[in-house]
């Protein structure tokens, strides 16, 4: 069965920003509602104490209807006026009862408040009690269409002044009562301030800022990646024009020169220098320096005395003061920082590419891995200018040696052709015991027949003139006094 994989930053910050967005629609409802229970509330306010205001201005309209009707003007006023006056009873009964009893209508609620509650229905004079007894006596006055006396419609207007105290105490009772149930409304706000400003934190911290964390490191990545992949693509050109520059060299001297030129784009300016392993692998010399910075010198003379061709890898050393550095650094003067990078082809150790830095300053590794190229690249083209070996024909001259060879070269030729085996060209130099009886003479004149017939184009043998092989054998000197390569 599988197991569930851990989801990505991406899938989580998501998932925080669908319960942000679901926070804060519901915060937003909830603003909704506290404002819309505001405004209802101020709107119902206004409406119970316009109510209890419009019930004294009935009040008081109901007792000069009366009153008119009682001055007998004629039939048909009176009949206007007792129309008049039972429609005013008619609506503020209508109003009485909407404040008593509520009206989901006019978005009121019924009386629940205890003074209210005694101020309308409590013992003794109760305003309920009251208003109903106007309300009879007023329909009363025109009951069967009859017209009130003066002294009835004085009496109602007499009790319309005594209900109007009532009524007055009624509208601040009211607005009391509101005012009561209004008192959670700061709070809900308060508290609606409290959750939005939870909510923003919690937006900050589970959200924006993990957000914005999560970009300055994709961002950072991004950057390192398009870092990494200039370094990649420099390295690729250098990788190209190393091994182009390689496959034109012809000479060992060419390919230390090259070398040379080369240690300028390595990535940092310091001394560096190659030495290498002569033809008895027992000695070391200094074959290629940086062109501008020089060698720095390493003492280093046997192939087996440096520890990275025994290591057989590159080997850093950060202070030559430390107790493990190379014991080759331990003598100078000062403190430095090393790497050197061993160059070997197939098992065979070539050589060493020796680089010093201040004590403290280590390669980048850019600069490593450049190093690390030019000595490998290097190693296994220097191999192959070194494939040198020496055939011994017993009683045979020159030109039979030439004439075997030349068969040889024919029939190797012949052999990888038409095969996926690169071509190659095989060049020989020949001597033999009329030029001398002594071996190491006779290798070193071979050998210097073997160079005039690479210059004159390889893949060919060539035998050794004694007067051009022994100019060819005198040595190059150096400063020092001792004697350079061929």
């Amino acid at each position: 069965m599988d197991s569930p994989t851990a989801p990505s930053p991406l899938d989580l910050l998501r998932r925080r920003q669908l319960a942000a967005m679901f926070a804060m629609a519901l915060g937003s409802a909830l603003l909704t509602m506290v404002a819309t229970v505001v405004v209802s509330a101020t709107r119902v306010e206004s409406t119970v104490v316009d109510m209890a205001g419009r019930q004294r201005m009935l009040s008081q309209l109901a007792a000069l209807h009366a009153a008119d009707l009682a001055s007998r003007v004629d039939e048909a006023a009176a009949e206007e006026r007792s129309e008049a006056l039972l429609s005013v009873l008619d609506d503020l009964e209508t109003q009485h009862r909407v404040l008593t009893a509520g009206d989901p209508v006019a978005h009121v609620r019924g009386i629940s408040d205890e003074a209210t509650l005694s101020h309308y229905y409590g013992t003794g004079t109760s305003l309920d009690r009251r208003m109903r007894a106007f309300l009879a006596h007023g329909r009363g006055l025109v009951a069967g269409g009859r017209t009130p006396s003066i002294e009835e419609a004085q009496a109602f207007r007499e009790e319309s002044a005594r209900l109007l105290p009532l009524l007055e105490s009624a509208v601040q009772l009211h607005r009391a009562e509101l005012e009561h149930r209004a008192d959670w409304v700061p709070t809900a706000l308060f508290g609606v301030f409290l959750a939005s400003l939870a909510g923003l934190s919690g937006l900050w911290i589970f959200v924006f800022r993990p957000g914005l964390q999560l970009f300055a490191k994709e961002h950072g990545r991004l950057i390192a990646a398009e870092a990494r992949r200039d370094v990649d693509a420099a390295m690729q050109r250098f990788q190209r024009r190393v091994t182009g520059a390689l496959e034109l060299v012809e000479t060992e001297r060419d390919l230390l020169r090259l070398v040379g030129r080369a240690s300028l784009e390595l990535g940092a300016s310091a001394p560096i220098e190659v030495l290498l392993s002569d033809e008895s692998e027992s000695h070391m010399v200094v074959g290629a320096t940086h062109p501008q910075e020089g060698g720095p010198g390493c003492g280093v003379r046997s192939p087996w005395q440096c520890p990275a061709l025994r290591r057989g890898r590159t080997s850093l050393f950060p202070d030559s003061q430390s107790l493990d550095a190379c014991p080759e650094l331990v003598d100078r003067e000062g403190s430095c920082s090393a790497a050197c990078v061993p160059l070997s082809f197939m098992g065979d150790s070539i050589g060493v590419a020796h680089v010093t830095f201040p004590a403290g300053v280590e390669p980048s590794a850019d600069y490593l891995q450049r190093l690390e190229f030019l000595a490998s690249a290097s190693a296994a083209r220097l191999s192959t200018l070194r494939e040198e070996f020496v055939i011994v024909f017993a009683d045979a001259d020159a030109e039979t040696a030439v004439r075997v060879i030349d068969r040889v070269r024919i029939h190797l030729a012949n052999v990888v052709s038409g095969t996926d085996t690169p071509t190659f060209t095989a060049s020989y130099g020949i001597s033999d015991t009329r030029i001398g009886r002594d071996l190491t003479m006779l290798i070193q004149v071979a050998d210097a027949a073997l160079l005039r017939a690479k210059d004159r184009g390889r893949d060919r043998a060539l035998v050794a003139d004694m007067g051009k092989s022994i100019a060819r054998l005198e040595p190059a000197r150096r400063d020092d006094g001792e004697e350079e390569a061929a």
